[in-house]
Order: structure tokens, then C-alpha cells, then sequence
């Protein structure tokens, strides 16, 4: 058996790549149009944006169309530091969480508890999900989605097992 001789992983370095997703968070990129897809964008997606505004203190832009908005750097260091707050097996759980969703902040609000599992998916997936409601459901594209919320449910999973292993660690006194 080969042993690694390289240095552990750093999760300083693995926290910053996910901090990256603030700077272009799905939930802060809006379609301009039809009306109901825009509508539905603000019922499903303003909710988390302002729990993150109230929970970290921060000023979050929100654009319409694909143009990159940068978000205020007090923002990008805040929600940073949330991420990078996390022990390692936090960041290995959020991992998919982020990346598959493209959003920080939703991944945030699931840890935290301000939204469960399903409300993140939704979010995360609603443009997916529109699309196919306008205009069907492609089986290769339905195939993705269902290997993606595979993995999604997997980093939801071991994330819930950390944080019940920390409750165990630390009780809190009743």
C-alpha cells in the first residue's frame, strides 16, 4: 500500500474556493423575463437573500440577466468568514451543497437551519424546474438532475451527521 507523502489537505484553502461562489450566487442573478418565471425567482429566492442580509449583516446585489454584478467586498470577506468557520467535515459536506446548486448563501441557510433540504433544492434547481414545466422534460437533462440531487442529498446526509455528532460532543444544558 502506497503511503501519501504530500501535505494534508487545507480546508483554509478549500473554504476560500467555496467563498468563491459569492461573488456570482445563483440566488442574485435574475431572469428578466416571462413574468411568472420572475415572479416565482422572487418568492423562492428573496427569502434566503434576506435572511443572509439579517444573519451576516451584509449588502447582497441582485441582477437582472447574466451580467456580473460584483457584490460588495464587505459582503464577499463576511460571507467568507461563515464558510471559513466551518471544521473540515462541514466544507467536505457543503461541498456538494455549493457546487452542485451554485449558491453559498443557500448552502449557508441549510447548515444553519433557516431553510431545510427541499426548500434549497427548489431554489436551487427552479429554473431547471421551469424550464421543464414550459417546455417538457428531456430524459438526458431529467438523468443529470437526478444524479446531482443524488449527490445533493449525499452532502446533505453527512452534513446532518456532523452536526449531530457535534451536538453529541457539546450538549447543551436544558
Amino acid at each position: 500500500m502506497r503511503q501519501s507523502t504530500g501535505s494534508p489537505p487545507d480546508p483554509a484553502l478549500f473554504a476560500r474556493g467555496l467563498a468563491s461562489y459569492a461573488e456570482s450566487d445563483l440566488l442574485c442573478y435574475r431572469a428578466e423575463s416571462p413574468d411568472d418565471l420572475v415572479a416565482r425567482q422572487a418568492q423562492i429566492w428573496d427569502p434566503l437573500l434576506d435572511w443572509a442580509r439579517g444573519r451576516y449583516d451584509v449588502q447582497i446585489e441582485v441582477a437582472t440577466g447574466i451580467l456580473h454584478r460584483a457584490q460588495p467586498a464587505a459582503t464577499l470577506t463576511r460571507l467568507g468568514t461563515a464558510i471559513a468557520a466551518r471544521d473540515a467535515f462541514a466544507l467536505a459536506a457543503l461541498s456538494p451543497i455549493v457546487t452542485i446548486g451554485g449558491s453559498l448563501i443557500a448552502a449557508l441557510a441549510l447548515a444553519e437551519g433557516a431553510a431545510s433540504a427541499e426548500q434549497v433544492w427548489d431554489a436551487v434547481t427552479l429554473d431547471e424546474e421551469y424550464q421543464a414545466e414550459r417546455w417538457g422534460r428531456d430524459p438526458l437533462a431529467a438523468a443529470g438532475i437526478e444524479a446531482r440531487r443524488r449527490d445533493f442529498d449525499a452532502g446533505v446526509r453527512f452534513l446532518a451527521l456532523g452536526q449531530a455528532a457535534d451536538e453529541a460532543d457539546h450538549p447543551t444544558l436544558a
